[in-house]
C-alpha cells in the first residue's frame, strides 16, 4: 500500500501543476487574464462575422445602407 501511494506521488510530481506552465514556471494572473481576454475577443469577432454573414445571406442586410 505504501509503495503504491509513493508511486502515485512520484507520477503526480512529474506532471505540471495547473498553475504552472509546461516548463514549470508559475503562471501569473496577468498572463491568464490576458489569455482569457484574447480568447474572448477572438470568439466575439468570429461570432460577429458569422452573424453578419448570416444576416446578409438570409435577410439581405448590408452595413451602412
Amino acid at each position: 500500500m505504501n509503495a503504491t501511494s509513493s508511486n502515485t506521488n512520484s507520477v503526480q510530481d512529474e506532471l505540471p501543476l495547473p498553475h504552472t506552465t509546461a516548463s514549470g514556471a508559475p503562471v501569473r494572473l496577468g498572463d491568464r487574464l490576458a489569455f482569457t481576454v484574447w480568447t474572448l475577443s477572438v470568439l466575439l469577432v468570429l461570432a460577429y462575422s458569422l452573424a453578419s454573414y448570416l444576416a446578409m445571406h438570409f435577410f439581405g442586410y448590408t452595413s451602412g445602407k
